[in-house]
């Protein structure tokens, strides 16, 4: 087994190389680091979702009509959805749309008989009984029990967790198949579905947007790996079975690296952070929604000045950063308060709440850090952009 992991390691090392060599040669002609969704606009959950119900809405300026709904419909059914003939003209397209007692739908598709939920999650995490309560309020509020459908949409196709697929206090668990929820991938299904879309697309403009969000994708959810070096490498793991194994192999051992990868990064934070006369802290499991690390003032008169680093959603990421005291007598000092003043009439972007004395989101690239991109950079220790940042 050792000999057949080594031997599809090389072979997609290689296959990487080649690829970067093409790109470093025809970088100028097609400017493969071009992504400004993620480098300008931004790649969190909200926009990802509301960047796909603008394409599936009709009355969006995309100016190409009902095909891009429409495709998505024949891609449903594909799947085996059992989906009447639906109007689509009449269609509405709507995101963040809130329930009294159900939730928010991330994207809700209201047709005259049937209605499609999409739920996006990227990289947050689910709330308790939070798919069981989409399921019902498609079954019960609308009594429509065949005519509801429930998308459940993540990077890789992943089943939603046990605590968000039970109902009420229950152990029973809904049954997504029986109950029509589907499990889809931003990562093969929804590119698959918008290569179909470029293909359809007549209007040149919109069809660079299209291919700019793919490669959005990419690099944000894929590791930066076209679906063409994914193809090249599903042949590699295809030519054999033990091939298939080692892939296989990689795929188990590769959650345990990324933990010692994450592990030896946090140590030699917390070396930075003692050289430089603060005490360091940090959560266990850091892929904890509002788990975190935190620098502590050892000099006694500014103990009120401790930064906390805390991630809003889970699996490292949404993180923000911050002045934050849990000691109520501190919080009464005038030294305490004339420092969070001064703070926050000094930085433009600085929140505050009944959480945090002021806090705010990381950049962009460096707000979320279960990606390749990051763990690379955690590799170089001490010479890492990601540490040069934070201190």
């Amino acid at each position: 087994m050792k000999n057949d992991v080594q031997e599809l390691l090389v072979s997609v090392d290689a296959t990487l190389k080649s690829m970067e060599r093409f790109k470093k040669l025809y970088d100028k002609e097609l400017a493969f680091s071009f992504d400004p969704i993620r480098q300008i606009w931004g790649f969190q959950e909200t926009s990802i979702s509301a960047f796909l119900a603008y394409f599936l809405n009709l009355k969006q300026g995309h100016g190409q009509g009902r095909i891009y709904l429409d495709s998505f419909l024949l891609f449903l059914k594909d799947r085996g959805f059992d989906l009447p003939e639906l109007l689509t003209e009449e269609a509405k397209v709507r995101t963040e749309y809130e329930t009294p007692q159900n939730g928010r739908f991330d994207i809700l598709i209201e047709f005259t008989d049937a209605w499609i939920v999409i739920e996006n999650k990227i990289w947050a995490s689910d709330q308790e009984n939070q798919i069981s309560r989409y399921r019902d309020w498609l079954d019960k509020e609308k009594q429509w029990r065949n005519r509801g459908y429930l998308i459940y949409l993540t990077p890789y196709g992943a089943k939603p967790s046990d605590e968000s697929l039970k109902r009420g206090n229950n152990k029973i668990k809904m049954d997504l198949e029986k109950e029509q929820c589907d499990l889809m991938s931003w990562n093969y299904d929804i590119k698959m579905l918008i290569k179909s879309w470029i293909e359809k697309t007549r209007a040149p403009a919109v069809r660079a947007i299209l291919e700019l969000f793919i490669r959005a994708l990419e690099n944000g959810i894929g590791g930066g790996i076209s679906m063409e070096e994914e193809m090249s490498i599903v042949e590699l793991i295809g030519k054999s079975e033990n091939s298939f194994k080692a892939a296989l192999a990689i795929a188990d051992a590769l959650p345990i690296y990324k933990r010692q990868i994450v592990s030896m990064f946090m140590d030699t934070i917390k070396k930075v952070a003692q050289d430089r006369g603060f005490k360091f802290q940090k959560d266990d499991n850091l892929n904890v929604r509002y788990s975190g690390f935190s620098f502590l003032n050892t000099n006694s008169s500014l103990k009120y000045l401790n930064i906390k680093f805390e991630f809003e959603s889970s699996n490292m990421t949404d993180l923000i950063y911050g002045i934050d005291c849990d000691d109520s007598e501190i919080k009464k000092s005038l030294k305490y308060k004339e420092a969070i003043e001064y703070i926050k009439n000094n930085t433009i972007s600085m929140k505050h709440n009944e959480y945090w004395a002021c806090c705010d989101f990381l950049d962009t690239e460096y707000r979320n850090w279960n990606n390749s991109d990051i763990y690379l950079d955690m590799l170089r220790k001490e010479n890492s952009n990601l540490l040069k940042y934070i201190f």
